[in-house]
């Protein structure tokens, strides 16, 4: 089985417009406002003020997955979200220490990991896309792995500077949705990326791909679009069996560990 994890990354341009029809029918993980733009299995979000801003848009949907710490004290009784508490720094495997982490990404990333763990398919995989922990320069010669994460942030952004707004290009919607990340990258160029996702270092068994040469997440092997599509298996899954499964472990889960 294969699953897609879609970010926000601006590699993601890279992909279109063919992404949009070879996503169809595939075990898709959406994650915030990747839902606007591709056909997807499941939207997975950490922050409130996401499901607060896109609650009209969203919350008919079949299956959501939240970050359950983020609407602690909050009343919001809707049948189709499954909350799932994040653990900020220990990874679990089996999740039984709640959900590493308080990114969208990586808690997808485990929650994908652990689903494919209930299956008993031979060949698992897993392909991360929009993935870029940070943010392409103009000059697309050079990859934005050659940027230490120890520079100077105000120095980094000087040489992202892309409108008059002083809004460096970071998303691959960035020309038509604006929110709160949109030209944000201290964050990302404060972090090591390696550090980060190295507690996935040690996975063997499931094949992680990261769609997006340039990416700053060195742990997984890179590759382009043209492979990805070629690695892409051709089978097409029945979305509401689909849902169904991941409804049915996830809230075992819930169950099984107190959640």
């Amino acid at each position: 089985m294969q699953i897609v994890i879609i970010g926000g990354g601006r590699s993601i341009n890279d992909g279109l417009p063919r992404l949009k029809k070879e996503l169809k029918g595939k075990f898709v993980i959406a994650t915030n406002y990747a839902y606007k733009y591709f056909p997807f299995t499941v939207l997975c979000f950490c922050d409130y003020k996401f499901y607060k801003e896109e609650k009209d848009n969203i919350e008919s949907f079949p299956l959501l997955i939240a970050n359950k710490t983020q609407f602690s004290g909050r009343r919001i009784k809707n049948p189709n979200i499954i909350y799932l508490p994040v653990n900020p720094s220990v990874y679990t495997r089996d999740l039984s220490k709640g959900v590493y982490k308080g990114l969208t990404g990586i808690f997808s990333l485990s929650i994908a990991i652990y689903l494919l763990d209930q299956i008993k398919d031979k060949k698992k995989e897993i392909f991360l896309l929009g993935m870029d922990f940070g943010c392409i320069k103009k000059d697309e010669d050079k990859t934005i792995n050659e940027i230490p994460v120890t520079e100077d942030i105000n120095k980094v952004n000087k040489k992202y500077l892309i409108n008059k707004k002083y809004r460096a290009i970071t998303h691959f919607y960035d020309k038509e949705l604006t929110h709160r990340g949109s030209g944000k990258i201290d964050y990302y160029y404060s972090h090591s990326a390696y550090n980060m996702y190295k507690c996935y270092n040690d996975i063997r068994d499931i094949k992680i791909w990261n769609v997006s040469p340039k990416s700053r997440i060195p742990n997984f092997e890179k590759i382009d679009y043209p492979t990805f599509f070629n690695l892409l298996e051709p089978i097409k899954y029945n979305q509401n069996k689909l849902r169904k499964f991941i409804r049915e472990k996830l809230e075992y889960l819930s169950f099984k560990t107190g959640f």
